[in-house]
């Protein structure tokens, strides 16, 4: 490294700099021109030189001096040599054994005809890329479970100028299972790529499960479909088995005959499970002979599963035309066990049901027409205090029959406020706001077309005027004769654990029958029920701990992270509690403490894990106070993605070698490669300038001799006996 060039750079002006210089340094002289009592010439000068700097120091500070510091040196011309070291580099096809070609060829004579002025630097790349410090005998593990290109990209851009990286030379069979696509980053790096295709591009002779999925979420005792696709080549006539298992238990499993060529088949098996909580299936194909890999004949994914169904009761002040409507598409989901409150009078209600039973274990209240002029106030405080006490949510459906002065107990977890009530009706549509048109309890297909509610009939509403509280979202605002109102007829609440839907209309009853004849929104009204029911009783959205890894399946060579929350009764981000986590695997543990990232989140992670699968518990205390726990499953280093594709993606490398200017070979024939980078490359040795800023007046050690100086000014003065 060569020092090039010194400057220093002052906010203000130079001339005034001197200027104040100047008179520091006659201040510092003329306090020592005489001294009580008279001391020697050169002890008088010591001390003028010591005050005069001091001052000099205290004005620089003020002017705001930075220096800069301007180096250089040569860079010799650097070659980045990328290798893939995943486990489908292990696979053996038509071309030889993936990882033994691979290292042939980094210890051939092609390495050899590089120049000295030449440096030769290895990245070796899977989930994250490793610098290597030099090629020995099989010294590359191929043992990655995924392949993210982009990564090793990311790391190498980041230090292309100041290595002077002339050229990059990927290995690879161009499969990537995580990360960006690598063409368009390679593009922006602005050098040439040598890419070495290493692998067979035929179809080899294989089965592969590419595909095992099913709902994420499901109840216990509900059957529950998973979906697999199975792909086969180079086979025809065989019959292979298919399981779907948990553990060692068999769940489901189907017979296939494999037909001649290649070929996809989908699956159906179904499972029931039996109890809640996290569960990780299995999806299994047998073997045949003769098959490229079998690391590719199962495929895993984790399902939770809630308790078998969800108890949804319906209050109704009287026996409403809603009513019915309401309750069919209810009765028609498997997942919900429905039941009624419908009053007759006061105190009596139609089919004598076991009102406390119903109240107290309800996942859900639906009032349609509550409370009236009947309603009693002993029941009325009996569902206020139930939704107090265990936050049940509430889908509230609007009457002409409602008294508001006792609709006023639940007033405070509805989403609106209303006055000056009347009775008169008016017929009214909803219009969906902006902000609301990807809410998924209006959402009623998955192509998210709106245009359903656009159709609907439009349905009653009194006189009566309705405000949106400022922490609700409006749903559908309504419109009279097509004339849009500041005024809520759908919203939501979701606030400190209590969450209600509520419609200020009434008379949906004419939203299911009327539209009997559109078939796309002859089942729009069930939906929306069913979504608004999903959504005020979807789990984890009001737990006060809420601690998950940021994905299910991890790699052997990643850290195992967890992110966290933690909230208080009044669900208010925690900052410093005390957040302990601890995983379990057969007789191993380990624990940790997640580290506070600021507004009640944390995070943490878990290193060196071996393979298998893992129990998570996490447990929040704020001093000995405990807030809440959250647990979980995951799984390690059981990912076979590499083993999904396993035809050489030439293609991709090719791509990338005409997008950068570089050149394409296959590994049999890269002997030819220092002939075509040298071909293609003029390497120049490059000057790096390197440069260093330092703000003296916000530099620590200024401070402090300035304080040794005055320091060393009070002691000769002591010493001399000076006042």
């Amino acid at each position: 490294m060569v020092p090039a060039f010194i400057s220093v750079a002052i906010s203000g002006n130079l001339f005034l700099l001197i200027l104040f210089f100047i008179f520091g340094i006659t201040a510092g002289f003329l306090f020592y021109r005489y001294t009580l009592p008279r001391i020697s010439f050169w002890s008088r000068i010591f001390l003028s030189v010591i005050r005069s700097l001091s001052l000099m120091l205290l004005i620089f500070l003020v002017f705001q001096p930075t220096f800069r510091f301007m180096s250089q040196k040569s860079q010799l011309p650097t070659i980045a040599i990328l290798i893939d070291a995943t486990k489908s580099m292990t696979l053996k096809d038509n071309n030889g054994k993936r990882d033994s070609l691979v290292n042939h060829f980094l210890k051939s004579s092609a390495f050899g005809k590089f120049p000295q002025n030449v440096e030769l630097k290895y990245y070796t790349f899977s989930v994250k890329p490793h610098l290597v410090n030099s090629i020995i005998n099989d010294s590359i593990a191929f043992s990655g479970d995924e392949t993210d290109i982009s990564s090793v990209l990311s790391l190498l851009k980041d230090s292309i100028i100041s290595q002077n990286v002339s050229t990059v030379v990927l290995l690879s069979d161009g499969i990537y299972t995580t990360g960006k696509n690598p063409v368009y980053q390679a593009e922006e790096m602005s050098v040439p790529f040598f890419t070495v295709g290493v692998g067979d591009t035929s179809e080899q002779r294989d089965l592969i499960v590419t595909r095992a999925e099913s709902n994420k979420i499901t109840y216990a005792e509900t059957k529950t479909p998973v979906d697999i696709r199975i792909k086969s080549s180079g086979y025809g006539g065989e019959n292979v088995e298919i399981e779907l298992t948990e553990g060692s238990k068999v769940l489901d499993k189907s017979i296939l005959t494999i037909v001649n060529g290649t070929r996809e088949y989908p699956i159906r098996l179904n499972y029931l499970p039996e109890k809640e909580g996290s569960h990780k299936l299995n999806v299994r194909i047998s073997k045949l002979q003769g098959e490229f890999t079998e690391n590719n004949n199962y495929r895993s994914f984790f399902i939770k599963v809630l308790r078998n169904k969800l108890k949804v009761v319906l209050i109704a002040g009287s026996p409403d035309p809603d009513l019915p409507v309401i309750r069919q598409s209810l009765i028609e989901n498997k997942n919900f066990n429905v039941n009624a409150l419908i009053q007759k009078s006061e105190n009596r209600f139609y089919d004598e049901p076991n009102i406390n039973n119903l109240i107290d274990s309800a996942d859900c209240f639906i009032s349609i027409g509550f409370p009236t002029a009947s309603t009693s106030q002993q029941f009325i405080e009996k569902i206020s205090g139930t939704i107090e006490q265990r936050r049940v949510p509430l889908l509230f459906i609007n009457s002409k029959n409602i008294d508001y002065v006792k609709l006023k107990y639940l007033s405070a977890y509805l989403p609106f406020s209303w006055s000056g009530v009347q009775k008169e009706e008016l017929l009214v549509r909803g219009v969906v706001p902006e902000k609301s048109r990807n809410n998924s309890i209006i959402n009623l297909n998955d192509k998210n077309e709106l245009d359903l509610w656009n159709r609907m009939p439009p349905i009653y509403k009194s006189r009566t005027i309705f405000k949106l509280k400022p922490e609700a979202d409006i749903l559908f605002a309504a419109s009279y004769q097509n004339l849009p109102a500041d005024e809520p007829l759908l919203a939501s609440r979701n606030i400190n654990r209590y969450k209600t839907i509520a419609l200020t209309g009434y008379g949906v009853w004419r939203w299911q029958l009327l539209m009997q004849n559109d078939e796309d929104a002859r089942s729009a009204f069930a939906r929306f029920i069913n979504n608004s029911v999903k959504w005020l009783t979807a789990v984890g959205e009001n737990k006060k701990v809420i601690v998950k890894p940021v994905k299910e399946f991890f790699t052997t060579s990643e850290p195992v992270e967890f992110v966290a929350e933690v909230y208080n009764d009044r669900l208010e981000p925690v900052e410093n509690a005390t957040l302990s986590l601890s995983i379990k695997k057969d007789n191993y543990s380990s624990e940790l403490s997640l580290k506070s990232i600021g507004n009640g989140r944390y995070e943490g992670f878990f290193e060196n894990l071996t393979e298998g699968d893992y129990s998570f518990n996490g447990t929040a205390k704020d001093d000995d106070l405990v807030l809440g726990s959250d647990n979980g499953k995951i799984s390690v280093g059981q990912i076979n993605a590499e083993f999904i594709d396993t035809k050489m993606n030439k293609y991709l490398l090719e791509k990338i070698a005409q997008r950068t200017g570089g050149a394409y070979l296959n590994i049999n024939e890269a002997e030819k490669l220092p002939e075509d980078i040298f071909g293609k490359i003029k390497f120049e040795a490059k000057e790096i300038t390197h440069t260093t800023e330092v703000e003296m007046w916000n530099w620590k050690y200024l401070g402090v001799i300035i304080i040794i100086l005055f320091a060393v000014e009070w002691f000769v003065r002591k010493r001399k006996g000076m006042i």
